[in-house]
Parts: structure tokens; C-alpha cells; sequence
């Protein structure tokens, strides 16, 4: 039981990894919002497999992801609309 214990973290932790990486994109001069979105994108992924096999809400976190994903979603339309 230990052993899928801890492998349940590790998702968790491998979803606070792509988040901090997300931001880090997005700061960047000019921010990699391609990048950033798809390590976002995981990162909403992983929350909601582990708030499934865990049981708990993530509110937080969920809340935070989704948030940086429509800002950059939002960049990335804007980007794609000029290159029109």
C-alpha cells in the first residue's frame, strides 16, 4: 500500500513541477506560451487524477492552473490573430 502511496505523490509532485515550469515560460522575455500551455496543461491533467485516486478537492490548485491556462490561452489567440 506504501508503494501506491507514494506513487500517488509523485503525481502530485510532477504537477507542482509543470506549474512552477508554466510560470517560469510565461516569464520569459517574450514568454513561450506554447510551452507554457502544455505544461499547464499536464499539470490540470495530473491534479485530477490525483484529486480522483485521493479524494480530496485540490480547489486551490485547480483554480490557479485554470486561471494561468485562460491567460495564456487568451496570449495565444491574440498571437495567432495577428499572424493573420
Amino acid at each position: 500500500m506504501t508503494n501506491i502511496k507514494n506513487e500517488v505523490q509523485i503525481l502530485y509532485q510532477i504537477a507542482n513541477y509543470n506549474v512552477i515550469i508554466g510560470k517560469r515560460l510565461i516569464a520569459e522575455d517574450p514568454p513561450n506560451n506554447s510551452a507554457a500551455y502544455d505544461r499547464l496543461s499536464w499539470a490540470h491533467e495530473l491534479y485530477q487524477r490525483y484529486r480522483k485516486m485521493e479524494r480530496v478537492s485540490l480547489r486551490k490548485e485547480l483554480d490557479e492552473v485554470n486561471q494561468l491556462l485562460e491567460e495564456v490561452g487568451k496570449e495565444l489567440s491574440a498571437s495567432s490573430d495577428e499572424d493573420d
